[in-house]
């Protein structure tokens, strides 16, 4: 029985070149707001106070 690991190389290995772009640009993006998190939750949370006023 093959390990996930390698089920999850076999599938990325099988992607076309377009998804394999998308794929790392989702990655890279998700990292971003990890590191970004309590900016992003800030700002945000400051925009709807604006439309309170």
């Amino acid at each position: 029985m093959p390990t996930f690991t390698h089920r999850c190389k076999k599938w990325y290995r099988n992607q076309n070149p377009t998804s394999k772009a998308f794929i790392w640009f989702g990655l890279i993006l998700m990292v971003g707001v990890a590191l970004r998190w309590r900016f992003i939750v800030s700002e945000v949370a400051r925009g709807f106070h604006y439309f309170k006023k």
